[in-house]
């Protein structure tokens, strides 16, 4: 839980949390999640909230971490009133311990809000080792078609080393060089 902000806002920046590990199936699953435990009066448990932030990553295999992008609070205080509450950290089903913040100013009230800002696509960033394979198997690819010439296309090195590629893209880029290889 290192990392972990210790207040929330409504609305706003998303924040970045980094998780020692690269494994998509576990990523995949991190959830983040606000809770009050609420209070109890007269026999009453009042106040109880429970709220699901927006995430989503970048996997880096170079440093063998990724980084978790999540958002802030909704902008709309009515969701989950300002004050205390706990931050929890969710992967594969197993919670974090849990983190003290403060929900907006933590005071009741007017809330200041703003509009939340997007948070970027989930990808992995290509390793230094699979761009070098990457732009071997484009310059092979390339050198066979322009009938045996080494001139390795624009496009092809750019791809290759062009820092982050979507999970759907880097399938498509395995499947191609399947069938050329096949075709080969």
């Amino acid at each position: 839980t290192a990392g972990m902000p210790s207040t929330l806002n409504y609305g706003g920046n998303y924040w970045d949390l980094k998780l020692n590990t690269t494994d998509e199936t576990i990523v995949k699953s991190a959830k983040v999640n606000v809770i009050r435990t609420g209070f109890s009066t007269h026999a009453m448990s009042m106040g109880q909230r429970f709220l699901e932030l927006e995430t989503s990553y970048t996997i880096d295999p170079d440093s063998n971490t990724t980084t978790l992008h999540v958002s802030q609070m909704p902008p709309n205080a009515a969701l989950f009133p300002p004050g205390p509450a706990m931050l929890f950290l969710v992967l594969d089903g197993v919670p974090s311990w849990g983190q003290y913040v403060i929900v907006g100013s933590g005071n009741i009230g007017t809330q200041p809000t703003a509009a939340a800002q997007a948070l970027p696509e989930s990808s992995t960033l290509v390793s230094a080792s699979a761009a070098s394979a990457s732009a071997a198997a484009a310059s092979q690819t390339d050198t066979a078609k322009n009938g045996g010439s080494t001139a390795v296309s624009q496009n092809a090195t750019s791809g290759a080393l062009g820092g982050v590629l979507s999970s759907r893209t880097v399938m498509s880029a395995v499947l191609v060089m399947c069938m050329m290889s096949f075709l080969l």
